[in-house]
């Protein structure tokens, strides 16, 4: 009886948006839908994203001083248009404007090739990556739950550099929600 209580209460903390222990670190529930900015929040630092305008662009808020703020630096659709399915980019064509596209199996974008400054500019062109094996094929909203403790999935973090939109673009499993990671890119 006593041990199905605890169970009970345990439960209810974690259904009504509070924190749950998880071997070594506490879980922060993000509410399951966006927050009003400034509304109050118990677990400093939490970012939470909700549904944008696009997948790859969604609205952002980080717990701050006990508040909810829009952390959302620039979420606008692209000026460019993404081709329709990730079949019809064209890996390693050249291109102009500087995108990111998502589809249900890559993330696509116009980019400048990485590595040591080109002597000719180095153009831009077309690239995809896709979820490494065991990570979700689209990046999944920070602050929403996961299962595989420390488990690190890149959706291209080398390949599309600084993300002119707000969603992460590498994600690790920490403490049971997934939230911003770095990752090691070659020189």
């Amino acid at each position: 009886m006593r041990a199905s209580a605890v169970a009970f209460v345990a439960l209810v903390i974690v259904a009504c948006g509070g924190t749950k222990a998880n071997d070594d670190a506490s879980v922060a529930s993000c509410p399951a839908t966006a927050p009003a900015d400034s509304s109050k929040c118990s677990s400093e630092g939490t970012e939470c994203e909700y549904a944008g305008p696009a997948a790859y662009c969604g609205d952002v808020l980080t717990c701050m001083n006990g508040a909810f703020m829009d952390s959302t630096s620039s979420c606008s659709l692209p000026v460019a248009p993404c081709p329709s399915t990730s079949a019809g980019v064209q890996i390693g064509q050249a291109c102009t404007t500087k995108i990111v596209c998502d589809y249900p199996d890559a993330r696509c974008g116009c980019v400048a090739p990485s590595g040591p400054a080109q002597v000719d500019g180095g153009g831009m062109t077309w690239s995809c990556t896709t979820a490494q094996a065991g990570c979700p094929a689209q990046h999944p909203a920070l602050g929403t739950t996961c299962a595989s403790e420390g488990q690190l999935c890149d959706y291209g973090a080398c390949v599309f550099g600084d993300n002119p939109y707000s969603s992460a673009i590498a994600e690790k499993c920490a403490g049971g929600i997934w939230v911003r990671a770095s990752v090691p890119c070659p020189a």
